[in-house]
């Protein structure tokens, strides 16, 4: 349950920022033109987000940085949170699109997801 929640999470994250950014004519045309990612990182997230990239994005999936236009840094980090319930895992997760060619930031964004324990 946990797993499949996240990946939901995860996946809406990524698709959403990207998505609502190319229906706004005239912004973020870099990242209409991305047809093939890297997902850099090793953990639950980031194995989630190579599941659902080719299924809920345009973007198709690159096994090696050299290939791709795109990389996807995923970075996940648990710690234990204090909430009005007790104690809760909190998980936080970071995304960074960047170009393959240069640093540039394409797209960027984090989310916190608390779980009770």
């Amino acid at each position: 349950m946990k797993r499949n929640a996240l990946a939901v999470l995860l996946m809406g994250l990524f698709v959403a920022g990207p998505v609502a950014a190319r229906r706004k004519k005239g912004e973020k045309h870099e990242l209409c033109a991305i047809h093939s990612v890297y997902v850099n990182g090793n953990s639950e997230s980031a194995t989630a987000a190579r599941r659902q990239i080719e299924k809920r994005t345009w973007m198709k999936l690159s096994s090696t940085k050299g290939k791709a236009d795109a990389i996807l840094d995923v970075a996940e980090a648990r710690s234990t949170a204090s909430t009005i319930a007790g104690l809760a895992e909190r998980t936080q997760v970071t995304f960074n699109l960047t170009k393959a060619d240069s640093d540039e930031i394409l797209w960027s964004d984090s989310w916190v997801v608390l779980k009770d324990s």
